[in-house]
């Protein structure tokens, strides 16, 4: 919390007035991004924040919606600056969750959240493209329009499959 009063100087029509001073509970900020918006079973991808204004040493805690309820699934430790990390691995089902970042209320500010994020675990299946003999035509078409098939989002990707193509292997 933090204390305020009003004051108004002396002008030539009013006189000087100054209020009580009173106790205001502060909301602070939290923010806080996913690396990236996906995952495979057995990685991680990282949730980085902040609070501001900071509450160094307040934990903030990782949520996940499950069934309508928002529940906490880990705690981390602000640092000095309001700054926060997470490892956020891959779940056992393919398929998107949603996570967001809370700071419950204290005696010193209000509780607070970040907006919803969506972190999606996928199959990652990777490809590539050799040719034998002669080829026809320019490659690099042929390359772009098997990314594009493999990535419209009417075919594999509703199954949670990710394309990537890799130089060897």
């Amino acid at each position: 919390s933090t204390r305020f009063r009003a004051v108004h100087p002396e002008t030539p029509t009013a006189g000087r007035s100054i209020s009580a001073v009173r106790e205001v509970a502060v909301k602070p900020e939290v923010s806080a991004m996913l690396k990236r918006d996906w995952v495979r079973p057995d990685g991680a991808a990282k949730l980085t924040g902040q609070v501001r204004p900071a509450y160094e040493g307040e934990r903030v805690s990782l949520q996940r919606r499950v069934d309508g309820q928002w529940r906490t699934v880990d705690r981390a430790q602000q640092g000095s600056q309001g700054r926060f990390a997470f490892q956020v691995s891959g779940g056992t089902a393919f398929g998107p969750r949603t996570l967001r970042v809370g700071l419950e209320a204290r005696d010193a500010h209000l509780g607070a959240t970040t907006a919803p994020m969506t972190l999606t675990t996928v199959r990652l299946v990777t490809y590539r493209i050799e040719t034998r003999g002669k080829v026809r035509g320019v490659l690099f078409s042929y390359e772009t329009r098997t990314a594009e098939i493999y990535a419209d989002p009417r075919g594999w990707s509703r199954d949670y499959v990710h394309f990537k193509r890799v130089r060897t292997g």
